[in-house]
């Protein structure tokens, strides 16, 4: 079945697809974001919105919102220490945080991914479509074809648009569908993230930061109310990854 669709495709519902969204949607565009998961992801993920998405939210009247749930500026620093309860070997501001850009009437903000995609997300008032993945993009004459396969229900349709746009990350269908190639020195390593609840504010508090580099791993504070992240190198076996990151 084949449905008339908006003037654009966002593929992708993390956070360029959805504030690609809001801007389209505030300009008057007609849209529909599809995106294969059946929901915003629940995980921390990308930690810091810079100085120039914090302007482009200021222009959706977003920034405030966004920063009342982030951390305070002397959180926009990174320190580097042998291990979390030592002394910093080398520390740097984040640049637009705890270093202001002076030509900016925003700073950044240290946040957590799955704190900013909900407030992006209730920005605009344009269809969204969860459990959704783009499976066929065939160029025609004044716009595209896509299917969509709804992985909930079952079923595929197509759906006429003007353009597509791809924000569907590093791994994007889009991009394979299409046959595009990427260069540079590909991964880099395999990390993983544990996110866990612990007090650790005693080796920290009177030196905040968004990041603590350590030679077992990195510690990310992820809200101001609490809670943790551990990142580090993935282990052969992936058993001895909370032994890696208790330090021993």
């Amino acid at each position: 079945m084949e449905r008339q669709g908006p003037a654009v495709l966002i593929v992708g519902g993390g956070p360029a697809g959805l504030t690609a969204r809001a801007l389209l949607a505030r300009w008057g565009v007609r849209t529909l974001l599809v995106e294969k998961h059946r929901e915003l992801s629940p995980f921390p993920r990308s930690r810091l919105v810079n100085v120039c998405s914090m302007e482009i939210y200021r222009r959706l009247g977003l920034a405030g919102r966004i920063a009342a749930r982030a951390f305070a500026p002397e959180y926009g620093r990174v320190r580097f220490r042998d291990t979390l309860d030592g002394p910093d070997v080398a520390t740097a501001a984040m640049a637009g945080v705890q270093a202001p850009v002076p030509e900016s009437p925003v700073t950044g903000v240290v946040t957590s991914q799955h704190r900013l995609e909900p407030t992006v997300l209730g920005a605009a008032d344009a269809p969204v479509r969860f459990g959704t993945e783009l499976v066929g993009p065939a160029e025609e004459s004044g716009g595209v074809v896509a299917l969509l396969a709804d992985h909930g229900r079952g079923t595929e349709t197509r759906v006429r648009a003007r353009y597509v746009l791809a924000a569907d990350g590093a791994h994007s269908t889009v991009r394979r569908l299409l046959g595009i190639g990427t260069g540079g020195p590909g991964a880099l390593g395999d990390f993983t993230t544990v996110v866990f609840d612990a007090d650790l504010g005693r080796w920290c508090a009177r030196q905040p930061a968004g990041v603590y580099f350590t030679a077992h791993g990195s510690f990310l504070p992820l809200y101001p109310e609490g809670g943790w992240a551990w990142s580090g190198p993935t282990p052969e076996d992936p058993a001895l990854t909370g032994a890696v990151a208790a330090g021993r």
